[in-house]
């Protein structure tokens, strides 16, 4: 970077906003150890909050060389900040005023959690791991330093017990919660006190222990003109999920007892689902998708594992105007759902179908893709090596990215 011109004209001539735009092009990383390290400007202008607001700083294990939050390593990254040793982090810990996404990877000594949620005050996503050793004081003053915390993904030992719960529901802005397994036996979520405290609270995920269904019950009524996306298992959420006019998410993983009408209640009272996933639910009939028309906006369906459908399933799938992704998996025979399966050509809007370790692909019609599917963009299938060339050719054809296997 060139400091003058020859003419008397400087960098440091320039405005705020022309370097700040300057400064956006440049990574995590970079604003860390280049900018802030040239002059008191830069370092001010480097703390700018527009920088921050996709950046993501990650305390990992020794031994953890994960993804970033972009999906690639953290190394090829520019929006992440990937750290390991304690001495690294109280390094950074300071340098990052305007932070708005903290995930821990990792436990950590209290007094390092601290110093990090004492100087990112402007905290909006937090990832709490669940070795890291927690108790009333710590977890109050990181929410007394970190206010402004609209995601929160805590472990569910800490959200049974009613001390922990009520210091949750002290954030104001809190918006979405994830609450993962930690400790089995721990207890269920205290979700009726969560529903009376936490008001602007639209997103759940309860990858943890089941509920009693009278909680879960109370729950979803409370906020069913604010929620927006929830992952329940399905003994907790009982055989009529209810109206939800507001809910564009909806996952019941490995929900092996859910009955037909459960589905056709939500198909009627969910109009608003974006995303609807049905993993393994194996007591499923076709009946279950009597009505599933009537969810004009669903973008992706899964029904991985419902081995239970038939031949009329996918005619009432292609039913869906606005359906973009088609999750097939681990369906053991394919032929099991014909004649309807030709309907997949009818989903004017599919760009992405994912059949992996599904049985007899070839029932796919997948020759009539590129005339029929104009949008179709990308294929997951299993196939043996002895196909791999035609459907090389298929791809060939649709102009698709594959992510198969063989």
């Amino acid at each position: 970077m060139v400091a003058g011109d020859g003419q008397g004209k400087n960098i440091h001539d320039l405005p705020d906003e022309i370097i700040l735009d300057v400064f956006s092009f440049f990574s995590f990383n970079e604003l860390i150890d280049i900018l802030q390290n040239v002059c008191v400007r830069w370092k001010r202008l480097a703390h700018d909050p527009v920088l921050w607001c996709d950046k993501e700083y990650i305390v990992r294990g020794r031994a953890q060389n994960g993804r970033s939050c972009c999906g690639v390593t953290c190394s090829e990254c520019a929006h992440c900040r990937c750290e390991k040793t304690d001495r690294e982090v109280l390094r950074t810990a300071g340098m990052m005023p305007q932070l708005w996404t903290l995930t821990m990877m990792r436990g950590t000594r209290a007094r390092i959690l601290r110093k990090i949620c004492r100087n990112c005050p402007n905290l909006t996503t937090l990832q709490l791991h669940g070795c890291q050793k927690m108790n009333y004081s710590l977890l109050k003053y990181i929410f007394e330093k970190c206010p402004k915390i609209e995601k929160l993904i805590i472990a569910n030992n800490l959200l049974a017990d009613r001390q922990y719960t009520e210091l949750v529901s002290c954030l104001e802005h809190l918006q979405s919660l994830e609450v993962f397994e930690n400790r089995r036996g721990a207890g269920p979520v205290l979700l009726r006190f969560l529903a009376d405290t936490c008001s602007k609270l639209r997103e759940i995920n309860l990858s943890c222990d089941y509920h009693p269904l009278e909680d879960v019950e109370y729950f979803v009524k409370a906020k069913r003109d604010t929620l927006t996306s929830a992952t329940v298992r399905w003994t907790m959420a009982g055989k009529r999920p209810g109206c939800l006019p507001l809910l564009q998410k909806l996952d019941l993983p490995h929900a092996t007892d859910l009955p037909d009408d459960a589905v056709v209640t939500i198909s009627r009272g969910c109009p608003s689902l974006r995303h609807l996933s049905l993993t393994f639910a194996t007591s499923l009939t076709d009946g279950a998708l009597a009505e599933i028309h009537r969810l004009k906006h669903l973008q992706i369906l899964d029904l991985s594992g419902c081995s239970g459908l038939g031949g009329s399933a996918v005619a009432h799938v292609a039913q869906l105007p606005a359906l973009r992704t088609l999750l097939l998996q681990y369906i053991d025979d394919l032929t099991d759902l014909q004649p309807s399966l030709r309907h997949v050509l009818d989903l004017k809007q599919l760009r992405c179908l994912d059949i992996l370790y599904s049985g007899h692909i070839r029932a796919v019609p997948f020759e009539e893709f590129s005339v029929r599917l104009v949008n179709f963009r990308e294929l997951h299938v299993t196939y043996e090596e002895e196909d791999e060339v035609f459907y090389k050719n298929v791809l060939l054809r649709c102009r698709v990215k594959c992510l198969g296997s063989g």
